[in-house]
């Protein structure tokens, strides 16, 4: 894992062989691994290069060890975003053309729904806007979750906010990570 890795996320690859999934737990220290997983939509990228370099300044071993991923939300909450985001735009379309809709698919007309929809055309706008809202909300988590040979040491999820550098570096050495001279490797 090269250090553009820390600096870039990539989209999270699954392990190559099954040695690599045994061997998760056992790490020697100049093998230390960090691991950032980060909302594809974050704008807090530069924290996280920030942090990446402050850990390699403070621990030159992990230098080429620190890897950047997005974080893989839910299938549901995939699918109930695309759903949430195509409401609002067939509501538009049910409310600027509806009884023309309603004619192509030969369906009789004078539904109650379109006529209450047109009655609160402000309230149907702002519900739809809301939907559209809901939609970017299910896709944007948040996440901000930091590994240490595979065990979580941070989750902005769990924790509600973001980790001060100085709270990182605490964490991690609760964690057993050690300074290691990049000339003893």
């Amino acid at each position: 894992m090269a250090k553009k890795d820390a600096k870039q996320p990539k989209e999270e690859t699954e392990a190559s062989s099954s040695e690599e999934i045994e061997k998760k737990d056992e790490y020697p220290p100049h093998n230390d691994r960090i691991l950032v997983e980060i909302c594809r939509n974050s704008k807090y990228i530069t924290h996280v290069r920030e942090l990446a370099q402050v850990l390699e300044t403070f621990y030159p071993h992990l230098d080429g060890h620190i890897e950047c991923v997005h974080y893989e939300l839910p299938q549901w909450k995939v699918r109930a975003s695309w759903l949430f985001g195509i409401l609002p735009f067939l509501g538009f379309l049910f409310l600027l053309g509806g009884e023309y809709l309603l004619d192509y698919v030969n369906m009789p007309q004078g539904h109650d729904v379109l006529e209450l929809m047109r009655e609160n055309r402000l309230f149907s706008l702002l519900f739809m806007l809301f939907l559209g809202s809901i939609s970017q909300y299910l896709v944007t988590p948040a996440a901000f979750e930091i590994y240490y040979n595979d065990e979580l040491v941070f989750s902005k999820l769990n924790e509600g906010r973001w980790c001060t550098t100085e709270e990182l570096l605490a964490l991690l050495k609760a964690k057993g990570l050690k300074k290691i001279d990049k000339k003893s490797d």
